[in-house]
C-alpha cells in the first residue's frame, strides 16, 4: 500500500479533495474509481477513512449534529 499515513501527515488540500468526492455522492468511498477521482494516493486516501472523525474535527471543528 506504499509508505504509511497517520493523522498528523495528512494536509488541508487532501482533506477538501477527499470531502470534495464524499460530497459529490457518486461513489462508494472505498471504490477504487472514489480514490482515483479524488486525487489522492491510496496511502492518503485510506489515511483520511482510519482518521476520519478526528481529521473532521481538525479541519472543519465538527460539532455534534
Amino acid at each position: 500500500m506504499g509508505v504509511i499515513m497517520n493523522k498528523d501527515d495528512i494536509t488541508k488540500p487532501q482533506w477538501e479533495a477527499y470531502r470534495i468526492i464524499q460530497k459529490m455522492g457518486f461513489y462508494n468511498m472505498m471504490s477504487p474509481e472514489a480514490v482515483r477521482d479524488s486525487g489522492l494516493g491510496k496511502d492518503v486516501y485510506f489515511a483520511i477513512i482510519d482518521n476520519y472523525d478526528e481529521l473532521e474535527e481538525k479541519f472543519e471543528g465538527a460539532d455534534d449534529e
